[in-house]
């Protein structure tokens, strides 16, 4: 099935989305065997302290305009300026771009998904 570059763009953000809200359960309450308290505590973690528990771990960080970066996060500030070593950054053509270490803008930043491995490629 063909789909027109707007639906590919939302077929892609709601699998994105998907994915993040997965991983933020995952990451929250690794050991909890209560569904329940997961995702009520899921519910009170802030953003900022998201990202904070992803200090160290690789995170898949999509761009307002037409990149998307994987990398090991080694820090951020509160306006979400974030820097990230051993990145691949990746952009719509398909072209892959290895960098030993990143500053990026967080006024660019669309979405961040801890633990992800970057844009998989289509069929």
């Amino acid at each position: 099935m063909n789909l027109s570059g707007v639906e590919e763009s939302r077929a892609r953000s709601i699998c994105l989305f998907q994915a993040f809200t997965l991983r933020c359960q995952i990451l929250n309450h690794p050991d909890s065997p209560l569904p329940n308290k997961s995702s009520k505590m899921a519910s009170q973690l802030l953003p900022l302290e998201l990202i904070d528990k992803c200090v160290g771990s690789k995170i898949w960080v999509v761009m307002k305009g037409d990149k998307e970066f994987t990398g090991t996060l080694t820090g951020f500030d509160d306006y979400v300026n974030m820097v990230l070593e051993d990145v691949i950054e990746f952009d719509y053509s398909g072209n892959q771009t290895k960098l030993p270490k990143i500053l990026l803008n967080g006024n660019g930043i669309a979405m961040l998904v801890p633990g992800g491995e970057g844009p998989v490629a289509g069929p």
